[in-house]
């Protein structure tokens, strides 16, 4: 079973790392789970603040720091292969696949799932 199949799998995941490269965001999780994306993606702070990412902002100020050492709590797919991730602190980050390239890459223990 792949991941996208069972996002029970990223349930009390601790986010330990969060890396920002050229063009991607690696999220980096206790428990051998890392999260790349290389599209786009949307962090909902616990106020409602909206801030939206895309690979072509690059290495511009995003500043995630409010879920380091936070789990996550939820997880789902949506139909349009959109991850939703919701955080011990309510805080939201959703990757957006466009259907066109390589949006975000789920690894868990050596699985991968690349989602377009």
């Amino acid at each position: 079973m792949g991941l996208k199949l069972n996002t029970a799998l990223m349930l009390g995941q601790c986010l330990d790392q969060i890396c920002f490269g050229l063009y991607t965001i690696i999220f980096n999780f206790r428990e051998n789970l890392s999260i790349t994306t290389g599209n786009m993606l949307l962090f909902v702070d616990i106020e409602g603040k909206q801030q939206h990412w895309n690979y072509k902002d690059g290495r511009k100020y995003f500043n995630l720091n409010s879920i380091l050492q936070e789990t996550i709590k939820y997880a789902e797919f949506s139909e349009n292969d959109e991850l939703k991730l919701v955080f011990s602190n309510d805080e939201i980050i959703i990757f957006f696949a466009d259907g066109m390239s390589e949006s975000y890459t789920i690894n868990l223990d050596g699985i991968f799932d690349v989602i377009s």
